[in-house]
């Protein structure tokens, strides 16, 4: 005997949303969220910080952000990228504020007068020519280092967080439209130096049973740093 199943007795096919994790029925999401995710998503895009329940609720849910933090820079001479980093995120914060003209017609050059490492007054050389043509590749590891950090290790990409391994393995992290981390104690050495080290943080970084904070502990030792340098 056939079952004729009636069309108002099919039942509507029901998906997840992937950020509150409630169920609805397929045809109202949009890439994968709920609207009224959608709504709390835009507004985050475009500049609202989370409320202290959002940060809980969604404390996994990474934010891609309308207007950049960042803008990427070249140099052979050497720089402050915290303070760099820095006031591109005022920049950032003016732009959502007022338009992003603001952050479209700052120049990065400018900034980074702003950033030079002096000695005495005179910028200080990344290290030697043959060098420099490595800085993408560098860019490459500190982007792989971002990504093992929120991945393998599963870090929260919140400013406390981020501050708190800062403060325990001066792992610095830059929260660009392409995350990166570095060990700043670094970032004044010459660029083959830079690459050497933040090299092996990363293979430190991604063998198993290994935490982070024994990871840069093995990297001082590997590397001999004199104490000073960490503080």
């Amino acid at each position: 005997m056939n079952c004729v199943i009636e069309s108002n007795e099919i039942q509507e096919v029901k998906k997840s949303c992937s950020m509150c994790k409630q169920l609805f029925p397929a045809r109202e999401l949009k890439n994968n969220k709920c609207p009224e995710c959608q709504r709390i998503m835009k507004e985050w895009q475009n500049g609202r910080e989370k409320t202290p329940e959002e940060k809980v609720k969604f404390k996994n849910i990474r934010v891609h952000y309308t207007i950049p933090a960042y803008k990427k820079i070249y140099s052979v001479y050497q720089y402050d990228q915290l303070k760099y980093n820095e006031i591109f995120k005022k920049v950032q914060k003016l732009a959502f504020k007022y338009g992003k003209k603001i952050f479209d017609n700052v120049n990065s050059y400018d900034v980074l007068k702003q950033c030079y490492v002096l000695d005495d007054g005179v910028k200080q050389h990344l290290g030697d020519e043959k060098h420099i043509y490595r800085y993408g590749t560098l860019e490459k590891v500190l982007s792989e280092l971002a990504q093992t950090l929120l991945h393998k290790h599963k870090l929260q990409n919140t400013p406390d967080v981020m501050q708190y391994l800062f403060k325990r393995t001066n792992i610095a992290f830059y929260d660009n439209d392409t995350p990166q981390a570095e060990f700043m104690p670094t970032f004044r050495l010459p660029i083959n130096w830079r690459l050497k080290v933040n090299i092996l943080l990363l293979k430190l970084l991604k063998e198993d049973g290994l935490e982070i904070e024994e990871a840069t502990d093995l990297l001082k030792w590997q590397f001999n740093f004199k104490n000073e340098i960490f503080v």
